[in-house]
């Protein structure tokens, strides 16, 4: 079953869900909440066309694959009605922005599953992971175990994200991290991510098939690497590589850029001009 949410004609806001199945166990899947980020928005599509052929055993699976259908038009992360990051503002407001109301009908849907997973692009020069609050919920740590995506690192949490609003709502709850980002997408982790989401789904018993086997690694959060000055960067390492405090990670107008932690990296910025107080690089910490 196919439903749109109608936010205005004229600029064509239109929001389509996607419905698969009845009853329990039930899993909300977003997409394209940040309009540049392509790739998680074609591993829901793929899924999509895959749900159609197959259907589900049991249980519902609700997916929203373009949650910013302006911004993705525009490839801007914000929405260009109003300026807002929509993952900033949940649970939302029925008589708010543009964006807030976005995220309260987004919301409301929510409530109705046992499950959310949001899906996004960590950037172009990034490895996969799971970003989710699993310290401290035992219910976030069954589910993201479930997952078959190695790493697994402690949110910040950051509060008017959907997934952090939805675990303190006390809904397992998770947002997946793939590369892409400005409007890109890369094949390869479409296909990754449209893996790891299926057999998700099978090990939640909604669909039949055999399930990708995968041993996690946990994280307990993440240092970011900001940019001491403008200038021109050039990244000397790449992602998933184990550094230390000393590990020169790259360097500024030819001035080396220290990582300052002990730790896994997760994505790095590709060679650019870039703005003092810009994020170069995420690490994970153990």
């Amino acid at each position: 079953m196919v439903e749109e949410i109608v936010f205005d004609e004229i600029v064509g806001l239109n929001i389509k869900v996607y419905k698969y199945g009845t009853g329990a166990p039930s899993i909300l899947l977003t997409a394209g909440i940040h309009g540049d980020e392509v790739t998680s928005v074609l591993a829901l599509l793929e899924l999509i066309r895959y749900l159609d052929i197959h259907g589900v055993k049991r249980g519902t699976v609700i997916l929203v694959p373009i949650v910013n259908p302006l911004g993705l038009r525009l490839k801007r992360r914000e929405n260009p009605l109003d300026y807002m990051d929509i993952n900033r503002v949940f649970p939302g407001n029925e008589h708010g922005s543009i964006s807030e109301r976005i995220a309260y009908k987004i919301w409301n849907i929510a409530l109705t599953t046992d499950y959310v997973l949001d899906l996004h692009c960590g950037g172009l020069n990034s490895i996969p992971y799971v970003l989710a609050l699993h310290k401290n919920y035992k219910y976030v740590r069954e589910f993201t175990s479930k997952i078959p995506i190695e790493r697994v690192v402690e949110s910040c949490g950051l509060r008017g994200q959907l997934f952090i609003e939805a675990t303190l709502n006390k809904i397992p709850s998770a947002l997946i991290e793939v590369p892409g980002g400005l409007g890109i997408f890369i094949d390869e982790y479409v296909h990754v991510l449209f893996e790891a989401l299926k057999s998700l789904l099978i090990r939640l018993e909604i669909l039949d098939g055999k399930a990708k086997e995968i041993e996690q690694t946990y994280y307990n959060g993440y240092g970011q690497v900001i940019a001491f000055k403008d200038g021109v960067f050039r990244p000397y390492v790449i992602p998933g590589f184990r550094i230390v405090e000393e590990t020169v990670i790259g360097s500024i107008n030819d001035e080396h850029i220290k990582s300052g932690y002990k730790g896994l990296l997760l994505s790095i910025s590709v060679p650019q001009f870039i703005t003092q107080g810009s994020v170069i690089a995420r690490i994970a910490l153990k």
